[in-house]
């Protein structure tokens, strides 16, 4: 499965336009179309300055993403610029020993999507690779157990996605979460377990909240917005 997370921006011409209901329709539109190709599409509110939107695609095939790629740059590039966009690959982990059913995980988010999204790119250093594997299944296995024992009974999804040799990183790291103040406590104290020591690159930062009403937001009217996952 593929997996393809973009922020955007929208121009001060979509903004200040006295089209920009119709010009929301339409690209809601293209949207849906895409949604029904793909296993999930979703939209979040970023809650970081500089970036307007977050969209989020999962496929079995990169026709979507291509799809949705174009559409951007065609039939709406004088209105959007795409900011950050990751391309990357959702498969099993090589340090899990019961791996688990990948295609149920998204089909889990797309039926019950938690309210806040992370995802961020993520880079380690050579020397990780030069680590026996059993040494490295030990080390992550530490990290997993951290993080269980963290949580409180919140929900937290993760998505460890992969990314080697079609994107400037190595893994793109996605969680879907109840609670981003008990988040921040557990990445805080994940800190202090030994595979930090080889992460290199953990940025740029992407934080949004679930977008029920698109429309709205960047239509300027209160509608509700359709259900994108098909």
């Amino acid at each position: 499965m593929y997996m393809w997370i973009s922020s955007l921006r929208f121009l001060n011409n979509f903004w200040s336009s006295s089209s920009r209901g119709e010009i929301a329709e339409d690209l809601l539109r293209g949207l849906g179309e895409i949604s029904r190709e793909s296993l999930l599409t979703r939209t979040y509110l970023p809650l970081r300055g500089g970036i307007d939107l977050i969209v989020w695609l999962v496929s079995e095939s990169l026709s979507p993403i291509s799809r949705l790629r174009i559409l951007l740059r065609s039939s709406f590039g004088q209105y959007v610029e795409e900011i950050h966009t990751f391309l990357t690959i959702y498969r099993a982990s090589p340090y899990l020993a019961h791996h688990q059913d990948l295609r149920e995980n998204i089909i889990r988010a797309s039926k019950e999507p938690l309210r806040y999204l992370i995802a961020y790119p993520m880079k380690k250093s050579p020397e990780w690779y030069l680590l026996p594997f059993k040494e490295r299944v030990e080390i992550m296995a530490e990290h997993a157990s951290m993080a269980r024992s963290l949580s409180s009974g919140k929900k937290i999804r993760s998505y460890t996605t992969y990314s080697y040799g079609i994107d400037d990183n190595e893994f793109l790291v996605i969680y879907e979460v109840e609670d981003l103040a008990e988040w921040s406590v557990i990445v805080e104290k994940l800190r202090e377990a030994r595979h930090r020591k080889w992460i290199v690159r953990e940025e740029p930062l992407l934080v949004g909240e679930l977008l029920e009403d698109i429309r709205s937001y960047i239509g300027g009217r209160s509608v509700a917005s359709p259900k994108l996952d098909q």
